[in-house]
Parts: structure tokens; C-alpha cells; sequence
């Protein structure tokens, strides 16, 4: 299909402008949208952070190799640390100065929240809050207690210091840039995309700062774009209560549509990979987790696991887990089925196997009723169908996604289009494939 956009059309809010092209972002998946019929990208605009993180969601149009914003962070999504020149509480209500602006954006569509520390008086300490923005250096939130002033030191500058102050966009309303990975499933009772873990969207950091990223506190949000733009809202987290499932890094989520669950399993939990399976009621907010690690009780069958790939297969009325890495190091070549009916894995007896890799590009093709997977060979992707057991359907070679890897590769199956399409990152530059399958 050609190269990813090169030349970015930056956006100046969080919908415009209609032509916003997004800058390439690593380690996501993309999720056909029946909806908008095209494919759900996590990417970046603008090039705000780097690396792997994500500030905005578009949706590409295969059939016309076209590219249409959902919605979009302005910044960088963090204001950095400042010092709190003056703090008082009166009627409920803290008010806030600080040293030098926060350089939040002046998009009011965006909320804002906050995090206080060092303050004399430890009520005021916490967060995150949402806060109201009077100017760059003003700021106001509601916080019960006492009228009180707390004491201040004065530095050598002769600047008065009341405490600190961390500041962040992507919030209530959105979650933060962080590492949200595989963990993205399409709804298609509710027709909405499902965001869980993997980031956070307001969270006071061990590295005092506060930025959407994998720390401690995780969110899980759902994404509608029947109006043609993302509005986002947090089921758990920060701002609606914390998820009971505390969330992991490069896990993976998938929608059970026979079940009316959302399924979650391995990841990295404290940096280990991991077998842990949850499932998630949308109907009642819950999540229970069905097994957990060895030599806990109740330990999953399936190996610890840190980026592997699910799908849920209709036919099968199973999920299929495959690929990831263990804790050693050695890439998974083994399938799994999880029923979430009698909320149990068993490994599925195959007579071959696509080659083990992080985050496995696969997705379930409803024309064909198996799922498709496209190889990690060196001689080029094969294209790989299961239906119980894994097989070659002989179509040549697509791209060699081992030349960088294949974890940054990220692709999924338009229905509308009724075409595989696939993000690479090749040493000659970020491109777009499509694959018409037989």
C-alpha cells in the first residue's frame, strides 16, 4: 500500500484538524472498527513522546489508503514538576499558585489533573485531582477539610516553596500516552473499543512526576466513535474506581461475543511474565480472576507468558492464545483454548505451528472461520490459518517481519475491506501491506 505518512499534519486539538496524519507508534494492534469499517490505530500526533507510546487514535481506511482522526492529546501529556509559591484552602475549595507554568494546553476540551506533594500539611498532599485552570500558573480544586494556609520555606532565590505540584493531561476523559500494547478489543454488543491496563491516566509516579505510563495504578476505558470522533470513558481507574484486576504490562484483551465477557491473560506483572487469566463482566463491572500463577492455588495450565497474542474464535466459541515469551527467554509455539463457560484452558493438539513471537499478529476472518496469523520467517511472512489446528496456506512470502522485530509490527483483519492489513517497521522504512486472502 506504500509507506507510512511522512510528513505528519499535526493536530490543533483534540478532533482537528479532519486531515491529521498520525506518526508512527510501535508495540500496538490494530482493531477493525464495524462502526467507522476500518481498522482502530493507537499512534502518535503529534510526535509527542517516542518510543512506543501512543497520544492519539485513527482510523485507516484500507480500501482508499486513507487516515481519519478519531481524537488526539495536544502535548506531550505531562507538565513536568513545579514549585507551589502559595496554597490555601478556604470553603472547600484549594487554590494554587506556582513558580512557572505548567505549559498546560489551552484546548478547554481537555481536563486536566494534578498531583500535590511536599506540602506542610499532609491533607493537601495527593492525587490525582482534576483541577479548573485559571491561567498557567493558576489552578483551583475541590478538596474537603479545614480553611487552612500551610507554611512555606523560602529559597535562596527568595521564592516562596509550599510544595510541589505534577501535572498531566489525558484523564477522566482519556487515557494517558502510555504503554496501552495489545490490550484492545472490539465490543460488538455495545459497538465500542475496549482499552484496559497496560497505561495509566493520571498517576503520581514513583519518579515524582505524573504521566500516563506502566505504573502502579492502571485504567480500563471504552472508546465510542459512532459520531465519528473517540469519546472516551473510564470504567475503572483513577476517576471511577480502581480496576480490581491492578492491570499488567504487555498483556493482551480480547471480546468473548457468545459470553458477554472481556478475556485478559499472561503479561508482565512487576516485570515477570505471567499465566494469570481474568475475566471481565461489562454488564456488572467485574472482573474475577479464573487462575493465577504457580504455585499459588488454582494455577493456570498455560505458560507465563509476556506478550502473547488472543483471539477469539466464534466457531470454536473459544479463545485462542498463542505466541508470547516466557520467563527464560523462549519464545511460545504452543495453542490454547480458554471457555469461558467453564473458565478453563486446554492446549490444542496441532500437527504444526507458526514460529513463537511477541505479540503475534493474528485475527479471527469471519469469510473463512479460522484465524490468521502471519509468520515471523526470515524468508518472508507466511500466512497461517487455524480452525483447531494451525496450517500453511501456501500464499507467497509477504514481508520479513524479523528484520527489526516482529513486536513492532501490528496488524488485523478489515471486514469491509476484506483485507489483512499489516503496519511493518523495515529497515527501509514504516510501511502498509494488505493481503487479499483466497
Amino acid at each position: 500500500m506504500g509507506s507510512f505518512p511522512t510528513k505528519i499534519v499535526l493536530a490543533t486539538s483534540k478532533y482537528t484538524p479532519t486531515g491529521a496524519t498520525p506518526e508512527w507508534r510501535a508495540w500496538q494492534r490494530l482493531v477493525y472498527d464495524p462502526v467507522q469499517r476500518g481498522m482502530v490505530a493507537t499512534l502518535g500526533n503529534p510526535n509527542c513522546c517516542g518510543g512506543v507510546y501512543g497520544n492519539s487514535v485513527f482510523v485507516y481506511q484500507v480500501g482508499t489508503n486513507t487516515w481519519q482522526m478519531l481524537w488526539s492529546h495536544t502535548t506531550a501529556g505531562r507538565g513536568g514538576r513545579q514549585v507551589i509559591t502559595a496554597i490555601n484552602r478556604a470553603s472547600g475549595v484549594v487554590s494554587v499558585t506556582l513558580e512557572s507554568p505548567l505549559s498546560w494546553p489551552s484546548d478547554p476540551t481537555i481536563l486536566i489533573a494534578v498531583g500535590i506533594n511536599q506540602v506542610s500539611d499532609p491533607s493537601f498532599n495527593g492525587g490525582p485531582v482534576l483541577v479548573n485552570l485559571i491561567d498557567q500558573t493558576h489552578f483551583t480544586f475541590s478538596q474537603s477539610g479545614p480553611d487552612a494556609t500551610p507554611s512555606c520555606t523560602t529559597g535562596s532565590n527568595g521564592v516562596p516553596n509550599c510544595g510541589t505540584a505534577f501535572g498531566v493531561i489525558g484523564t477522566a476523559d482519556a487515557p494517558g500516552d502510555g504503554h496501552q500494547y495489545h490490550a484492545k478489543t472490539w465490543d460488538t454488543l455495545r459497538n465500542v473499543l475496549w482499552t484496559a491496563f497496560g497505561t495509566a491516566a493520571a498517576t503520581v509516579g514513583s519518579h515524582n512526576d505524573m504521566f500516563g505510563t506502566d505504573t502502579g495504578q492502571h485504567d480500563m476505558y471504552t472508546l465510542d466513535t459512532t459520531s465519528g470522533v473517540g469519546v472516551w470513558k473510564q470504567v475503572c481507574g483513577d476517576f471511577a474506581g480502581l480496576c480490581a484486576n491492578r492491570g499488567n504490562q504487555e498483556s493482551t484483551l480480547v471480546y468473548d461475543s457468545f459470553a458477554d465477557k472481556l478475556i485478559t491473560a499472561g503479561g508482565l506483572y512487576g516485570g515477570t511474565a505471567s499465566a494469570q487469566t481474568w475475566e471481565y463482566v461489562p454488564s456488572t463491572n467485574t472482573w474475577t480472576r479464573t487462575c493465577t500463577d504457580p504455585p499459588q492455588k488454582s494455577p493456570c495450565p498455560i505458560p507465563q507468558l509476556d506478550a502473547p497474542g488472543l483471539v477469539y474464535d466464534p466457531s470454536l466459541q473459544k479463545s485462542v492464545l498463542f505466541g508470547g515469551k516466557t520467563n527464560k527467554g523462549v519464545l511460545n509455539t504452543t495453542t490454547w483454548l480458554y471457555d469461558s463457560t467453564s473458565h478453563t484452558w486446554t492446549q490444542a493438539s496441532t500437527t504444526a505451528n507458526p514460529p513463537g513471537t511477541k505479540f503475534p499478529i493474528m485475527d479471527f476472518v469471519p469469510r473463512l472461520g479460522e484465524i490468521i496469523a502471519i509468520g515471523d520467517e526470515t524468508t518472508g511472512g507466511h500466512v497461517w490459518a487455524f480452525d483447531g489446528d494451525w496450517h500453511d496456506l501456501g500464499i507467497t512470502p509477504g514481508p520479513n517481519l524479523s528484520l527489526v522485530s516482529a513486536a513492532q509490527s501490528e496488524g488485523g483483519y478489515d471486514q469491509t475491506a476484506d483485507r489483512f492489513v499489516l503496519f511493518t517497521n523495515a529497515p527501509s522504512g514504516r510501511q502498509i501491506w494488505s493481503l487479499q486472502l483466497p
